[in-house]
């Protein structure tokens, strides 16, 4: 009998062991185990500890080839001094994931179609059709043509090679509090990592997907007055051209008919592929810019101003930060994941991005021979369809496998039969291999 109250103690101790390290579902979100989250060693206790700057120094890096130095202002800014470009990656790789490298992460796995790996189930539907939209192929893409000209290739390695180095120093206790809010681990980082941090960029400010809707606009208004609603050019964008009346306001040739008009039939159509989405055209990101001449500053230098409108998130976009090499001197900010200046200034230039909301996107109609769609006519011709297979990971779950068909024109997004696009394919610019020096210019552009 002595033995029993010694077996219900261990029992207990047992059960409360496997309580403390193991999520906990609530709903379709899940907690994280409470032992390993609020062990005063290694928990979210350790994240609100001071920081140390550099806990390993920066300026010892396997790797560099030179001296390094790293100065921190008061607002946390790093100014890298380095003797060679390759270095200052190397280093900016280093401090960027030491400040930022969850969100590095998860930007690249919500590029990828990877979320579903760490939230589970309900992030799959976005995790497969950032995979149908092909974004994982483009930035595949990207660094097969990057690895094609030795200058982007080097810088990128070093990069990565720096991101990496932070990872591999750190002990689960100096995980950012996400991955332990999450339960999971970094993995190392790659350069496909960062081509999807680019992607991620291209698809903010391009994706636009009107192309429905302007179709059924253009059916209902016909083509003088759709032209003139939604024009390709702008004028009143150009206020640097002298006016000369073409500021007067044009009467529109189209009155809107009523709702039993058969002209709206297309609109409402519940055949498949006419059945439209609504004719609305909303307001999309842009940015906006301004220059003046040194002639008309105190000064005497110009002055530019960029404002780029992007989405509001915490941690920002952007990050501050300095390179300071034999070949340049820039300051600016980058984006996390990405080495490089993006927008900044050097001693003799400043440069910034406006978005042009330029047309990248176009949907083509499959003409297909089988069932399966496995094979489609093009010009006349019998082609192959390119089967892409795609796994998708879920945390708590099976891998979910799924079949994207990819055509000259793109990958067929949709396979709902009652979605509008159904049997379309997605031609979306950003597809198209890069040329190997594209991202180099923003190396050169700061030199």
């Amino acid at each position: 009998m002595r033995y029993i109250p010694l077996l219900i103690a261990a029992c207990f101790s047992g059960a409360f062991f496997w309580f403390l390290n193991t999520p906990i579902a609530t709903g379709s979100a899940q907690l994280p185990p409470l032992g390993p989250f609020f062990n005063p060693y290694s928990g979210f206790w350790k994240n609100a500890e001071p920081v140390n700057v550099l806990p390993n120094g920066a300026q010892s890096l396997p790797g560099l080839k030179g001296k390094v130095e790293v100065v921190f202002d008061d607002l946390m800014i790093p100014h890298i001094f380095a003797d060679y470009p390759e270095d200052a990656f190397r280093v900016q790789g280093y401090i960027t994931a030491q400040h930022r490298l969850w969100q590095m992460d998860i930007t690249a796995r919500q590029t990828a179609g990877r979320l579903s790996e760490v939230l589970g189930e309900r992030t799959l539907e976005m995790d497969r059709l950032m995979r149908r939209r092909g974004l994982p192929y483009a930035a595949e893409l990207d660094w097969k043509a990057w690895q094609q000209a030795d200058t982007t290739r080097r810088m990128i390695e070093a990069y990565t090679e720096g991101v990496n180095a932070w990872i591999e120093q750190m002990r689960p206790a100096d995980y950012p509090i996400e991955y332990k809010l999450l339960n999971y681990q970094p993995e190392p980082w790659t350069p496909v990592k960062s081509a999807l941090i680019i992607e991620n960029m291209i698809d903010a400010l391009n994706n636009r997907d009107n192309d429905l809707a302007a179709t059924n606009a253009l059916a209902v208004f016909g083509r003088d007055t759709f032209d003139y609603l939604y024009p390709l050019r702008f004028e009143k964008n150009v206020p640097i051209v002298p006016d000369t009346g073409q500021w007067r306001k044009r009467p529109l040739k189209y009155e809107m008919p009523d709702q039993s008009s058969s002209s709206l039939s297309l609109l409402e159509s519940e055949t498949p592929a006419e059945r439209a989405l609504p004719v609305s055209f909303q307001d999309l990101n842009g940015s906006n810019n301004w220059v003046l001449a040194g002639s008309r500053t105190k000064s005497g230098a110009p002055i530019l101003c960029n404002d780029m409108h992007l989405p509001l998130r915490l941690p920002h976009v952007w990050y501050q930060l300095q390179i300071h090499t034999p070949l340049q001197n820039a300051y600016g900010v980058i984006v996390p994941g990405v080495p490089g200046i993006v927008v900044g200034f050097n001693e003799s230039v400043a440069w910034a991005f406006t978005n042009v909301s330029q047309e990248v996107a176009d949907w083509y109609k499959i003409d297909w021979i089988d069932a399966e769609r496995t094979r489609y006519r093009l010009d006349g011709k019998e082609q192959p369809a390119q089967m892409r297979i795609e796994t998708i990971g879920v945390k708590g779950g099976e891998a979910i496998r799924d079949t994207v068909r990819y055509t000259v024109w793109g990958p067929v997004v949709h396979d709902d039969p009652k979605h509008p696009l159904f049997n379309y394919a997605y031609r979306y610019s950003t597809h198209d291999e890069p040329g190997s020096k594209d991202l180099e210019c923003f190396f050169r552009i700061s030199e």
